[in-house]
């Protein structure tokens, strides 16, 4: 990309109020500290904690949206290019794959295994009663 090329491109991302930030830190990140640090002045180190989680939450997901957003505007799809011609660009092997396999209609589906927080729950349950018979 030249220089101009990317001046106008600048120029024209924030006149759209849409542009790409870098890798540095937005200042509303720090902004967000400072309104923070000034309205609880005696914040508890786990205050401090959840706040800094929070931080980092909202600066992943703005920066997951922004490059989401940054991968779906420069998508580089042509009106003079036919879909097929597009998909084995991006999937040579979209004709010939093997494509979802359903079940047959008489198809035994088997039972759904616990997650592992119901496993753990259920050992918990389990070593809690356990302890109260023991007691009782």
């Amino acid at each position: 990309m030249t220089p101009f090329v990317r001046l106008m491109k600048r120029f024209a991302e924030k006149f759209a109020d849409r542009y790409y930030e870098g890798p540095d830190a937005p200042e509303r990140l720090r902004e967000m500290v400072v309104a923070f640090a000034n309205d609880h002045p005696q914040a508890s180190v786990g205050e401090w904690t959840e706040f800094a989680s929070t931080l980092c939450a909202e600066a992943y997901e703005s920066g997951y949206v922004r490059g989401f957003e940054y991968t779906e505007r420069t998508f580089d799809w042509r009106p003079d290019i036919p879909p097929e011609m597009l998909a084995d660009m991006y999937d040579p092997d979209w004709k010939t794959g093997r494509g979802i396999q359903l079940r047959s209609a008489g198809a035994v589906v088997p039972d759904a295994e616990p997650t592992e927080e119901q496993a753990l729950r259920s050992h918990a349950e389990d070593v809690f009663l356990v302890g109260a018979r023991r007691r009782g």
